[in-house]
């Protein structure tokens, strides 16, 4: 009876509580070990590397870096100690089966010193950081107009990491992500963005145009290599610059044109002349 007794207020035999060993110990003594246990306390940060595509350890937290401490560890053991069965003690005795718990602690820790322990890391200086960048078109080639895609950089929003670190430890937990918890700044445009695949679509559809215009018997081709000087971005949307192609024409016509110019003929005789054409010869309709 009077070991019944002894365990409603100690726990068994055999019991691990967050794998430290209590058996036998009451709330009180339990919770000296837990709350020791606190004072170890390690949360490991990682995030982008330098590397593209590389993931690293960009610093590790220590409890006295930032005042944690845990909190009401011993009402809580109280509460388990209650729901424990004392009359299993026989049975812990004889060397059956471990009791293991595991106590979700209640932590506190400082918001200041948690930024000034970030302030310190190289990965949290913004001369280390590099911004993410849009993705975009290429300048035109053999192959056309290509979307170069965005870049992701090292950009972090700190007030992202401060809440991302903060529930990390507040949970008690020994590693967080800040790539899985988003703390970087994201690209604005990304390579699959609808409005940029649509102006690469129509500037590639415009480049691909090829035109022989027979002009006063002179062959000119209009192609690619020609039209892409014609075409700009304006914000996301292609423009194909029609005062460029007025002048374009205006030029290709001063030089082609005979209309109004003055004309060499030969002779029977074999003597050259030089006459005014008069109202004959071609004028390109410039429109």
């Amino acid at each position: 009876g009077g070991t019944a007794i002894y365990y409603q207020s100690h726990f068994l035999p055999n019991t691990y509580i967050n794998q430290i060993n209590c058996s036998n110990l009451d709330a009180a003594q339990a919770a000296l070990l837990l709350d020791g246990q606190a004072q170890n306390y390690t949360l490991e940060v990682t995030g982008r590397s330098k590397t593209e595509g590389r993931q690293e350890v960009l610093g590790v937290i220590e409890a006295q870096d930032i005042g944690f401490t845990s909190q009401g560890t011993e009402e809580a053991l109280g509460t388990l100690l209650t729901q424990q069965n004392s009359l299993l003690w026989i049975q812990a005795m004889l060397g059956g089966k471990a009791y293991r718990h595991d106590l979700a602690g209640s932590y506190t820790f400082e918001e200041e010193l948690l930024e000034e322990t970030l302030k310190g890391w190289e990965a949290f200086q913004e001369k280390n950081m590099i911004a993410p960048q849009d993705a975009y078109i290429s300048e035109y080639s053999e192959k056309g107009y290509e979307i170069i895609p965005e870049t992701a950089g090292t950009l972090l929003d700190s007030a992202a990491v401060v809440k991302s670190i903060s529930e990390a430890v507040a949970a008690g937990e020994n590693a967080v992500s800040l790539e899985e918890t988003g703390c970087y700044v994201e690209a604005s445009v990304k390579a699959e963005d609808a409005q940029l695949t649509e102006a690469c679509s129509t500037m590639n559809t415009w480049v691909s145009t090829c035109i022989t215009y027979d002009w006063n018997g002179t062959q000119v081709v209009v192609d690619g290599e020609q039209i892409k000087e014609w075409i700009s971005l304006e914000g996301e949307e292609p423009v194909l610059d029609e005062e460029a192609v007025e002048e374009f024409v205006a030029d290709t016509a001063r030089e082609l044109d005979t209309y109004g110019k003055n004309r060499k003929f030969t002779t029977a005789l074999g003597t050259e002349l030089t006459l005014p054409s008069g109202g004959y010869g071609w004028r390109t309709d410039r429109e």
